[in-house]
């Protein structure tokens, strides 16, 4: 339960108005701005409340599934990203490489990307040395969106602004302890849509052999 009597109490001792005018102010700033409200439950009670989009999403996660699939220079990083998957509370299919696997990452990147175009996967997860060739490969599948990464800012934002569906890491470039803060920022991450899709648009009209201009 909200405290807002102290929370009036507070915003009267700051802004040195009586409670009638702190009222209009308390409305006005939950109207507008959740992220005050948060700030002035984790002051007060140590804690947050989440919004109904941020619940939904929480929910999205715990019903995702995702694709993993390494080639042999991706396999240090395979076991510490499946292990922070499963601390998610998320489902993974393991698609290799698999003892009697070809060795060839175009081989990972394709049984990946086929598991997300047809929905039977949300997100796909592909390593091969340095992400490089692995995400190349995966990109030439139609409608995949495969971001090849190696800080977090980057995978947080290939999923705000273009929608990626498939992640690239590189285990010869890359940590496994950074690597699994990355994964964690990508499956986590929400298109924002708006001016974005309009953008993703035009991969379609790109594959397609359109013409932008």
């Amino acid at each position: 339960v909200l405290n807002f009597n102290k929370m009036h109490r507070i915003l009267r001792m700051k802004l040195g108005v009586g409670r009638t005018c702190v009222s209009e102010t308390w409305r006005v700033i939950i109207a507008r701005d959740e992220k005050i409200v948060n700030g002035f439950l984790l002051a007060i009670h140590g804690k947050r409340v989440y919004t109904k989009k941020e619940k939904a999403h929480e929910r999205k996660l715990m019903h995702m599934k995702i694709a993993i699939a390494c080639d042999p220079a991706g396999m240090p990083l395979k076991a510490p990203i499946e292990e922070t998957l499963t601390e998610l509370g998320i489902e993974y299919v393991d698609l290799g490489m698999h003892e009697g696997d070809c060795r060839d990452y175009p081989v990972f990147a394709l049984r990946v990307a086929n598991k997300v175009v047809s929905k039977e996967c949300d997100l796909g997860i592909v390593l091969c040395g340095t992400g490089v060739g692995i995400s190349i490969a995966a990109n030439k599948v139609d409608g995949i969106r495969c971001c090849h990464c190696s800080d977090c800012y980057s995978a947080k934002m290939s999923r705000a602004h273009n929608d990626a569906n498939m992640l690239a890491l590189g285990g010869r470039v890359i940590a496994p302890e950074l690597a699994k803060l990355i994964v964690e920022n990508f499956v986590k991450g929400e298109f924002e849509g708006g001016r974005h899709q309009t953008r993703i648009d035009m991969f379609k009209i790109i594959e397609q052999g359109g013409q932008l201009e």
